[in-house]
């Protein structure tokens, strides 16, 4: 994995933190990045590198729950391991 994809995709645990949640499916073993403002998954081809913004997102702080979240939900409560 390079650094300068890694650095790409750094806004999701910095500048646009507060829209990104992981989600994690019966089907993934990694969590899925997932947009709660436009209610979108962002999808990673590479595993490797998808791991690894995962990983650094969770070190962030950003949240992790067991399903994608009503509009009504608090996305503040996530899921506790």
């Amino acid at each position: 994995m390079n650094e300068t994809h890694m650095e790409s995709f750094s806004y999701l645990w910095t500048t646009e933190r507060n829209d990104w949640i992981l989600v994690k499916t019966p089907r993934t073993v990694v969590p899925v990045i997932f947009n709660r403002s436009n209610r979108q998954a962002l999808l990673i081809d590479d595993d490797g590198l998808h791991a690894a913004v995962v990983a650094k997102m969770q070190d962030a702080g950003i949240g992790v729950f067991d399903g994608i979240p009503s509009e009504s939900t608090d996305v503040e409560s996530p899921r506790r391991d």
